[in-house]
């Protein structure tokens, strides 16, 4: 199942295998432009990532970098203390997809797990692509792999997003620490 977008972040489910699939779906430097324009933060779209892990608690999720802008320090602060340690419990197996060319936000996976590694007790694995990474999370099934490769690539190519219609950030409560 894809869930509708949400800001730029598309997600993948399903439910039988236990799996969730996210990737930014937005071209990043049309996105980045768009944040900067709006004033806002990737926080929205990370909170609702982390709320569909917590609601429906797969096993295993692959995480593709690609189109992700560069992650601020702020977000990557909020993650640790926000996002990672309702995340953590229900997984088995995480694997990342980052593309070398993504330097930026591949240090600070690295340095949100390394925070995070008390809170981890599953297995992750780091990719440069997702045929690899899918095939490691469905253990070596190739039809099931092609299945969700296929639901996924059904997709409609992403489009640079208007700044207007992008969310505002809440005023007041959305720093770190709040618990978003």
């Amino acid at each position: 199942m894809l869930f509708p977008l949400f800001d730029a972040l598309q997600v993948q489910y399903d439910a039988d295998l236990g799996f969730m699939r996210f990737q930014w779906r937005e071209p990043a430097g049309h996105y980045l432009r768009a944040v900067q324009a709006s004033g806002r933060n990737l926080r929205p779209a990370l909170a609702h990532g982390r709320d569909l892990v917590v609601a429906h608690r797969p096993a295993y999720v692959l995480v593709d970098f690609e189109g992700l802008p560069p992650i601020s320090l702020a977000d990557e602060l909020w993650m640790t203390a926000n996002w990672l340690p309702q995340v953590a419990q229900p997984l088995r197996g995480v694997a990342l997809v980052l593309r070398h060319e993504h330097l930026h936000n591949q240090m600070m996976a690295e340095s949100l797990l390394g925070a995070g590694r008390h809170l981890l007790p599953f297995q992750i694995q780091v990719f440069e692509n997702v045929a690899p990474a899918l095939d490691w999370l469905v253990q070596g099934d190739e039809a099931t792999a092609a299945r969700l490769q296929q639901e996924w690539d059904s997709l409609p190519p992403p489009r640079p997003p208007n700044a207007a219609n992008l969310t505002a950030p809440a005023r007041g409560g959305a720093g770190f620490g709040s618990g978003e």
